[in-house]
């Protein structure tokens, strides 16, 4: 079979990809369609290879590819399209989920994601930030037990659906981790713009579930952003010691008993 006759076909299939709706797809999808149009299995990376050069698909990693915004009608695979691809249990998480229910003018540089531990990852993570690094833009994967994997919807973003830590869940997330949310002066900015928005029953179950660390945070950022709600009280509990209110600031500030936080920031 001649070169070209192989290009012509290799488009028929990747052609056929898009009518299916696959915008993603990995190696063993494209090995399956493939048998349509009689391309041998020892072909299919040579016909991807040459597809990929002509401008018809784009690597995302080893095995897994998407299609090109001419194959999607204008409609380009979004970043948060190739997050969701990485692997099977991730959502758009802390700053990057902020951004998304608009609770920051910041754009973040990076894509925040959450995953469970454990969780077996792409071999092209790099670093002891667990990055992956894909078209210039980097996926930061961040990791929490199987049981704080929670707080989880699909939203449309486009014409896909995509997994987001939903807005109580994100603003927890922010007060525990704020070093990946901007930072603490804009988690704080966050609550305010959330202020008219929060489920408290929600965000106060979500908060329980996480820890008595995030209790206390969480119940002096609620009663600083001058939340009415008497529900807040559930989250006064006995304490020993005090934790930081920013946990990545330092160890300076006035201490508040109420809520048993160090107030450094």
């Amino acid at each position: 079979m001649k070169k070209s006759k192989n290009t012509t076909i290799g488009v028929a299939f990747i052609k056929t990809m898009a009518e299916r709706g696959y915008r993603i797809f990995d190696i063993d999808q494209a090995r399956e369609l493939s048998k349509e149009f009689a391309i041998n299995d020892s072909y299919i990376n040579e016909c991807l290879s040459i597809l990929r050069r002509q401008g018809w698909i784009e690597t995302i990693k080893p095995g897994l590819y998407s299609l090109s915004p001419v194959l999607l009608s204008g409609h380009p695979v979004s970043e948060y399209e190739i997050a969701m691809s990485l692997i099977d249990q991730i959502a758009i998480a802390y700053w990057s989920a902020m951004h998304y229910h608009q609770l920051t003018q910041q754009i973040p540089h990076k894509i925040f994601l959450l995953t469970i531990t454990n969780t077996r990852l792409p071999r092209t993570v790099i670093g002891k930030d667990r990055e992956i690094l894909i078209n210039k833009i980097h996926y930061h994967l961040l990791s929490v037990k199987k049981e704080h994997y929670f707080g989880i919807k699909k939203f449309w973003i486009g014409s896909v659906k995509i997994s987001v830590t939903d807005l109580e869940r994100t603003l927890v997330d922010a007060i525990s981790k704020p070093k990946y949310c901007g930072g603490f002066p804009e988690v704080i900015e966050a609550f305010k713009l959330a202020l008219d928005k929060i489920d408290i029953v929600k965000i106060i179950n979500y908060s329980k579930m996480m820890g008595v660390s995030n209790m206390r945070r969480l119940g002096w950022m609620l009663e600083y952003i001058e939340i009415k709600s008497e529900l807040i009280q559930e989250l006064q509990i006995k304490f020993s010691g005090y934790v930081k209110l920013n946990p990545s600031g330092s160890n300076k500030g006035k201490f508040n008993k109420k809520w048993g936080v160090r107030i450094n920031i």
